[in-house]
């Protein structure tokens, strides 16, 4: 509706204003145009009457606008003799020239005094207000009379128009000199107000004008008017737009291209008809599309936007017609992607069903029936289905639509078991996504749907081995906990009567019983600590302490309090960088650098041995370095050293029990780090690790070891 107004509006323009350009007036106009004279006319009247003074308003052409109460001694017999009327006009051209003052007076040399005052609108004379035709004395009545006998004058009227002229003395003549002047003053403001309006509808005139031609320019159709007659369009009037719309000018003098019902198809002209038929009857609006051949021969599709009415009794109709030829196109391709679309569905192997968000099914997949064993008949409404292949489903696709909700762009996953019309039952993994709004109405979605059954087989395979892998463990752990421990009563009494041995004969049995009872006791002590460190191996994952906040720098000091006897002996050199605050278990991070440091003590070399502790920020973690300067470790071995009772050396020569670096990678490892080790051989070894810091608004005292 608001459409068809604002084109009828465009239309009145149209006939309103023609193509040319409307002018800007570069004069102002005449003053009967800015003034309202009648009105004037009355205001005259009314002084003439209370003052007897005459007075006339003169436009800068002449042209008399008003006249109150004219001496007829002035009109009858000085304007119309030759003599005495040249007199008036020597009055009038004395006035003319000195109207650059505000009231003009002067007596002529017939014997009448005039006033005169200019009106100016825009510093321009557009008229002048006389006043006057009266005496300031008593006139020299012999002078009349001789003027009488000297132009043929009648005595007797001349005489009597005489008696009629008033008397004004000169102080009187000074308040209608004053009225005059105040009177060109309104009439001044009031032609200026009437020149404001004029100029303000002028130029809401161009307003208008341009806001036409803005708009016909701008708008990519045709706007027309024309009459209904015998079941077509005789055009009254086209826009300059038909032109480039139908290849040449409608509705032309010579009666030639009048009807546009001959541009449009056969094929759609009887639609077209029945239509404009239809609202001619209803007097209502119609929206028509129909296709035109162009003069070139190019094939134009329009849509066709208008009212019909009655006007005088004849039915007319105004309308707009818009080419719509690429909207056309661009509905065609997307019908035809659409099309595309829903066949690549409807032919995919792969179970997809497309629905919108009433669950109302728009397509659906081979591999959805062949999967489920329903057929497309069968599958009419997506949530009535669901329930009928499973009863989890609803649920699961509220869950799925929930996370859409939440976020639109997102592929929305779930795993749903679903039987099919046979009675087997799979595991499906399923994927929904929003595509969006379909036809303006509602949104459209896409489910694609995974046989996932092995997998979750699988899964529950595999859940089952680790459970039981778990169990294993822990009897693992249990084991080797209860045998680490119950092995240490036994070896302790071994060990206790061999060191008794050893103290009470050594020396008496002979060199060999020395070197039997001492091989004895060294493997007697080195099985105490190899039970020792399986025991703590094994208690690292089930009894370490909960994390917290441990300051580095203050294990370390604690670390090289216990090893100060081995580095004053060694003589080793140890550069030490801060440490930070680490996260993690103060007992189990204070034997990692105990162990790595005797490590890199124990390698290092003999002549000038050399310890360097580093730490580095990357990332969120902390990388720690622990570097020697000993034999190094070929690249073969940086695997296996971290492995159980693995050793690299002799024991005799570098005692332990190969649990050390073993038990490193344990605490790291629960630590959510990684350990390894960098080497050259006879070049040292650096072993490094990550651990994480503590978070900032943790304590940074930590706990005690």
């Amino acid at each position: 509706m608001v459409l068809l107004e604002a084109l009828s509006f465009l239309l009145l323009l149209q006939q309103i204003f023609p193509k040319e350009v409307i002018p800007v007036p570069s004069k102002i106009p005449r003053i009967d145009e800015l003034v309202d004279i009648p009105l004037l006319q009355k205001w005259l009247d009314n002084f003439h009457v209370l003052t007897g003074t005459s007075s006339a308003l003169i436009d800068s052409d002449g042209t008399i606008h008003t006249r109150s109460g004219w001496q007829e001694i002035c009109t009858r017999f000085h304007r119309n003799h030759p003599e005495t009327l040249l007199r008036c006009v020597e009055s009038d051209n004395y006035i003319k020239a000195h109207l650059d003052q505000e009231v003009v007076g002067y007596q002529c040399k017939n014997g009448l005094v005039d006033y005169a005052a200019p009106v100016f609108i825009e510093g321009e004379h557009v008229a002048t207000l006389f006043a006057g035709q009266f005496f300031h004395a008593s006139p020299d009545r012999r002078f009349f009379e001789d003027q009488a006998r000297k132009y043929g004058f009648p005595q007797k009227e001349y005489l009597q128009a005489l008696d009629e002229v008033p008397l004004v003395p000169e102080e009187k003549a000074k308040l209608h000199v004053t009225f005059i002047a105040r009177t060109t003053e309104i009439i001044a403001e009031l032609g200026n107000r009437g020149l404001r309006k004029i100029r303000e509808e002028e130029e809401k005139t161009r307003r208008y004008k341009r806001a036409y031609h803005n708009l016909t320019e701008n708008i990519p159709g045709m706007t027309y008017q024309a009459r209904w007659i015998s079941g077509k369009r005789e055009v009254l009037f086209a826009s300059d737009y038909g032109k480039a719309l139908f290849g040449m000018s409608l509705g032309n003098d010579d009666g030639t291209n009048s009807y546009l019902e001959s541009f449009i198809f056969a094929e759609d002209l009887k639609k077209v008809s029945e239509e404009l038929r239809t609202a001619v009857e209803k007097e209502s609006s119609f929206v028509l599309d129909y296709r035109i051949r162009h003069c070139s021969g190019d094939i134009l599709w329009i849509t066709d936007r208008g009212k019909a009415f009655f006007r005088d009794g004849v039915p007319q109709i105004e309308g707009i017609a818009l080419d719509s030829t690429r909207q056309k196109q661009t509905e065609e391709d997307l019908q035809k992607s659409e099309m595309r679309f829903h066949r690549a569905i409807r032919n995919s192997a792969i179970p997809s069903i497309l629905f919108d968000s009433s669950m109302k099914i728009f397509e659906i997949s081979r591999g959805v029936q062949e999967a489920t064993g329903y057929s497309r008949e069968e599958i009419t409404h997506l949530r009535e289905w669901i329930s009928r292949i499973t009863p989890e489903g609803i649920p699961v696709f509220e869950k799925l639509f929930s996370a859409l909700k939440d976020d639109p762009l997102s592929i929305a996953s779930e795993i749903m078991k679903v039987r099919s019309k046979n009675g087997e039952e799979h595991f499906w993994e399923l994927h929904c996504v929003d595509l969006g709004d379909f036809a303006g109405e509602s949104r459209l979605y896409k489910l694609i749907a995974q046989d996932v059954t092995q997998r979750e087989k699988f899964q529950e395979t595999l859940l089952e081995i680790m459970g039981k892998l778990e169990d294993s463990n822990r009897d693992l752990q249990q084991f080797a906990y209860i045998t680490s421990h119950d092995l240490q009563e036994p070896l302790r009494m071994v060990s206790s009567y061999l060191q008794l041995l050893q103290k009470r004969y050594q020396g008496k049995l002979g060199n060999d019983a020395d070197d039997f009872i001492h091989y004895a006791v060294d493997g007697a002590t080195r099985m105490k600590r190899l039970i020792q460190d399986i025991l703590s191996y094994s208690r690292i994952n089930t009894h370490g302490k909960t994390f917290g906040p441990v300051p580095g720098d203050r294990i370390l000091q604690r670390v090289l309090q216990s090893l100060d006897l081995k580095i004053r002996e060694k003589k080793a050199h140890l550069t030490i960088s801060p440490l930070p605050v680490f996260w993690g278990d103060p007992t189990q991070l204070e034997q990692l650098f105990q162990n790595l440091i005797d490590n890199a003590l124990k390698f290092s070399s003999r002549e000038n041995p050399r310890v360097v502790i580093s730490a580095e920020s990357q990332e969120d973690v902390w990388v720690i370095h622990v570097r020697d300067n000993g034999m190094g470790i070929k690249s073969d071995y940086f695997e296996k050293i971290f492995l159980m009772f693995q050793r690299l050396n002799h024991s005799e020569e570098y005692p332990g029990t190969g649990l050390g670096l073993a038990l490193c990678k344990r605490i790291v490892e629960r630590h959510g780090g990684r350990i390894w080790v960098s080497s050259e051989e006879s070049k040292g070894a650096t072993f490094s690790f990550t651990l994480r810091g503590a978070p900032e608004n943790s304590s940074e005292r930590g706990e005690s070891p």
